[in-house]
């Protein structure tokens, strides 16, 4: 199981206001966000977050050294962050 820490994911939820409409312009920002991140990108988050790969699966699966899925993980969130901040701010 991915290990989460819940100070941040508060601290992201909060910052993307996330509670102002009981959370839906934060979850259709993620989905729009998801839909519109590179292949890799979606890839990497779905064996993650949706099939809760380890990190050491996922590095034979695609290839690459568990630093190197590490690394495009913290990448991939922070753009799917950035992208999720962008959208909620227009909205705002």
């Amino acid at each position: 199981h991915p290990v989460v820490n819940l100070d941040e994911v508060e601290l992201a939820w909060r910052s993307a206001n996330g509670d102002d409409d009981g959370g839906e312009a934060a979850l259709d920002a993620l989905r729009l966000c998801l839909e519109r991140t590179d292949e890799r990108d979606r890839e990497l988050l779905t064996r993650r977050y949706t099939e809760q790969q380890s990190r050491d699966v996922m590095a034979a699966a695609m290839g690459i050294g568990k630093a190197a899925i590490k690394q495009a993980l913290r990448r991939a969130r922070a753009r799917l962050r950035t992208c999720m901040e962008q959208r909620l701010e227009k909205q705002a």
